[in-house]
């Protein structure tokens, strides 16, 4: 016997279903982001600065004061990943904030 939890989440991702926070396109409920655009997806080598969130060649710490101790960066601020961290901090897309948040926590 199916749960009314489970019948309710089932019936509203047929009315909305998941989408690619990058490129929009209908994805599993269970993902954030379709095979194409993750592997478009740039992700920082663990090679950054700690304070500015640069790769440790283009480091800017010498130049500015920061009001923040440390920056986690897991995705290089380039690309599809650049668009759809914009639209979630701009445009209000509050869907995102689970996959910035999990992959924050995993870097």
């Amino acid at each position: 016997m199916m749960r009314f939890n489970d019948l309710f989440s089932k019936i509203l991702s047929f009315v909305y279903p998941s989408k690619c926070i990058c490129c929009n396109k209908i994805i599993s409920d269970d993902t954030f982001v379709c095979e194409d655009c993750a592997k478009d997806i740039l992700r920082n080598n663990g090679k950054i600065c700690t304070w500015c969130g640069l790769e440790e060649k283009f480091c800017k710490c010498k130049f500015y004061t920061y009001r923040f101790r440390k920056v986690v960066a897991p995705f290089k601020n380039d690309g599809i990943i650049k668009t759809a961290f914009y639209d979630f901090k701009f445009r209000n897309r509050t869907y995102c904030s689970r996959f910035f948040s999990e992959n924050m926590v995993d870097y």
